[in-house]
């Protein structure tokens, strides 16, 4: 599971963290951003995407509910990609549709508020469940690969 959201960190940073790197770059230095020749923007560059990427790697590790907050939103957005769109096409003014597909795109809706709902309940479950843990909440603990480390050894 680590190996997929590190994966998943590393998408995420090339379909955002471009945009926000290039706009940082204009704003240092506007002369060399597109001059691929020159060593110098191209250093630029790498000390800017290194930086933006440090700086994420900083706050996401020193937030100790981090993960939790990551879990709320992601639950919340399912009413943006599943929900909101269904609706928009269910109630927009063409009254022409077949019948199976108003009801699959209504099912597609159902889905989505039953997603929603659940993870928001997991959210809150597991914040709870956090706050009575007195080991919760260290902030930036580096955790060990489970896939790459060792069992634990039992006691004896």
């Amino acid at each position: 599971a680590q190996l997929l959201v590190f994966f998943h960190i590393c998408v995420s940073f090339l379909i955002q963290g471009m945009f926000m790197s290039r706009w940082i770059h204009v704003t240092v230095s506007k002369s060399r951003v597109n001059d691929r020749t020159s060593w110098r923007a191209s250093l630029e560059w790498f000390c800017i995407t290194f930086t933006v990427t440090l700086v994420s790697w900083v706050l996401a590790t020193s937030i100790p509910f981090f993960d939790l907050i990551i879990q709320f939103c992601g639950a919340l957005y399912a009413l943006i990609t599943l929900v909101w769109p269904g609706l928009i096409w269910l109630f927009s003014a063409e009254t022409r549709r077949r019948r199976g597909e108003r009801a699959l795109v209504a099912l597609v809706c159902a889905f989505g508020v039953l997603v929603c709902c659940f993870g928001v309940y997991d959210a809150l479950v597991s914040v709870s469940a956090r706050r009575h843990d007195p080991d919760a909440g260290n902030g930036g603990e580096c955790r060990k690969l489970t896939l790459l480390s060792p069992p634990p050894l039992p006691a004896t």
